[in-house]
């Protein structure tokens, strides 16, 4: 890059034969940041700025230092110094981690010091910024150093960084839950989980009894690792619920904690609902969030363009067995009759044109590969169909072991005759045209006759004659059928 050998070119001084101890390492760099700009063509943008790396950050913070030293300074001064540097920069940036090890590895006698005049310095232009925000080097060298010496002072501040993390207020919440401050546990927990709305749209509205939690945060990444705040916010609350005597909201969040741990296991989710007693409004609300969420997770995303076909309709999204498996689990009066009942008239009015199908032909692979799964002591024959049509390596959610548990005991036994009979009678419609073709690639229409082939011969057979008699001079096409072994 243009910057680097501008630098090279202006500092051999500082790296081949010493620096000029009058003029310094930093007002070299500043120097050549200087001669960058003006070396830089007016159409490159400078978005992130020039990291000056952990060598050469040492390097200037380590002259820094003896120079301080050599001058009688005391280590505030270095620190003075150091941020001068800095703000002296517009497009260089110091690097981070270095900086904060280096102060780190200071005696420890220099870093109180340090700490010392920041305390009293920190509303001054040249601190109030650098403290002020939390992913600074020096905020988090100063709270880090500040919970050692100063917890009491060390929470003082994080209070005032909530607005910017909101995770700054579990410690404060945690303090006052050791001293049985419920009350003002409870205020801080209004204005931690504010801080956390304002970070997330999909939270504006959010209270505990209007829906999951883990469901909103979570999104399609789900790793209980990642949610660890999340969680621990609920933790505090439901503690200072208790010691508040708030039964109904120590219930209704004791659902939210084990949202988090079995959010995927079915069995335990039914159970956590079925024995924790809340509000019928509650109730309703936060099991119908779980289970719009675990359906979303397990369908799969809807690749209109994979096929080769658009869509021009859309299903009802409670209208998919999954939906009706779970109400049928949880509403005795429906059970595995009415689960069935329903699947059956939903395959027997599914369309055979994949582009008026819908969200359905989602559905259908899936429903096809769990009872795949469920038919696995039976051997597989359709190996180019589960790849090519069903996709099954797509088809992966964190609750397939529960669902697929529950519907081997609710489906009825002939459910997986009735689903291949669907695709038997339909899928040679579903084949990609030949004249839909991308560079005279037909590879895939290769693999979807090969699919055919291996559950409907006779369709193939007929579609292989139609194609032999309309598309007889694309001979790219049957180089392509030849290669997949038709």
């Amino acid at each position: 890059m243009q910057w680097l050998r501008i630098m090279r070119s202006h500092l051999p001084s500082a790296f081949e034969h010493g620096l000029d101890p009058q003029q310094g390492f930093a007002t070299e760099l500043i120097e050549a940041e200087t001669d960058i700009r003006a070396g830089i063509p007016e159409w490159i943008e400078i978005v992130d700025g020039i990291g000056l790396g952990t060598h050469v950050t040492h390097c200037l913070l380590a002259w820094e230092w003896l120079t301080m030293k050599a001058q009688a300074q005391d280590a505030f001064a270095f620190a003075q110094q150091v941020r001068e540097i800095e703000t002296g920069f517009s497009y260089m940036a110091l690097d981070d981690d270095e900086l904060i090890g280096f102060l780190w590895e200071l005696p420890q006698a220099d870093q109180a010091c340090i700490v010392e005049g920041l305390t009293a310095n920190k509303g001054t232009r040249l601190w109030n910024l650098a403290l002020g925000k939390t992913h600074s080097p020096w905020h988090l060298y100063y709270m880090e150093k500040l919970n050692e010496s100063s917890p009491e002072e060390y929470l003082n501040n994080l209070r005032e960084t909530i607005p910017q993390q909101w995770s700054n207020g579990l410690p404060i919440i945690e303090n006052l839950l050791k001293t049985g401050s419920y009350t003002k546990a409870m205020e801080m927990v209004q204005v931690t989980l504010k801080s956390l709305q304002t970070k997330n749209d999909r939270l504006q509205d959010w209270t505990p009894e209007t829906s999951l939690l883990v469901t909103l945060v979570s999104g399609y990444a789900y790793d209980q690792q990642s949610f660890y705040h999340e969680k621990t916010l609920l933790d505090y609350w439901q503690k200072i619920a208790e010691g508040l005597g708030k039964a109904k909201q120590v219930n209704v969040l004791e659902i939210q904690n084990l949202a988090f741990d079995y959010c995927f296991d079915w069995s335990k989710m039914f159970e956590t609902f079925a024995n924790i007693s809340v509000a019928k409004k509650t109730h309703r609300a936060l099991f119908q969030s779980w289970r719009d969420y675990v359906v979303k997770r397990a369908t799969p995303y809807l690749s209109y363009g994979y096929s080769g076909y658009g869509l021009t309709t859309s299903t009802s999204p409670e209208s998919g067995w999954i939906h009706w498996l779970l109400d049928s689990i949880v509403e005795a009066k429906k059970g595995a009759p009415w689960f069935q009942k329903k699947v059956t008239k939903w395959l027997g009015g599914l369309s055979g044109d994949r582009r008026t199908l819908g969200e359905d032909f989602e559905r259908l692979r899936l429903l096809t590969h769990d009872l795949q799964k469920i038919q696995a002591e039976q051997p597989q024959l359709t190996p180019t169909f589960d790849e090519v049509v069903i996709r099954k390596h797509e088809l992966s959610a964190p609750d397939d072991a529960s669902r697929r548990s529950y519907l081997q005991r609710f489906a009825s036994k002939d459910l997986w005759i009735q689903v291949m009979d669907y695709w038997r009678a339909n899928l040679h419609q579903f084949v990609p045209d030949p004249l839909d073709v991308h560079k005279s690639d037909y590879t895939r229409h290769a693999q979807w006759m090969l699919a055919l082939k291996e559950i409907a011969p006779r369709d193939y057979g007929t579609l292989l004659a139609t194609w032999k008699s309309e598309h007889h001079r694309r001979s790219n096409l049957w180089k392509a059928m030849a290669k997949a072994g038709l």
